[in-house]
């Protein structure tokens, strides 16, 4: 249960109920929870509002974690601000407390900080370093 008295089931689980004249099933199925750590593309082009999009389009929970702040759109690149590793630190911290990921996804480890912190979080069979 929750803080809020709720059973927590979503969303390591979607339930259906099927219902007909004479007889009514549920089914229970596991969705498979994702955690993207990657920059924040204003554009939405890439970063993690592209990674939100596939997971949604795939009927798979995706949490976040950001690790920089961009202004762009489709022409380019005009702004990064980089998050400090104590709040991305935080971020990680708090999403591994509290879900069971089947993947991690790793796009933008702008600091070198940020890089150790997978490494003292993270079991390296989760991580997958895209380039």
């Amino acid at each position: 249960m929750d803080s809020l008295g709720a059973i927590r089931s979503w969303p390591a689980n979607w339930r259906t109920t099927t219902a007909s004249m004479t007889t009514t099933t549920e089914s229970v199925r596991k969705v498979a929870q994702v955690l993207t750590v990657a920059g924040s593309d204003s554009g939405a082009g890439a970063g993690i509002q592209a990674d939100l999009k596939v997971c949604a389009a795939r009927g798979v929970y995706c949490a976040s974690v950001i690790t920089a702040v961009t202004a762009q759109n489709t022409r380019g690149v005009q702004s990064v601000h980089l998050l400090p590793p104590h709040f991305v630190s935080e971020q990680l911290k708090s999403v591994l407390s509290d879900f069971e990921f089947d993947t991690i996804l790793s796009k933008m480890r702008a600091w070198f900080m940020i890089l150790l912190l997978f490494f003292l979080y993270l079991p390296n069979s989760f991580l997958y370093f895209e380039y």
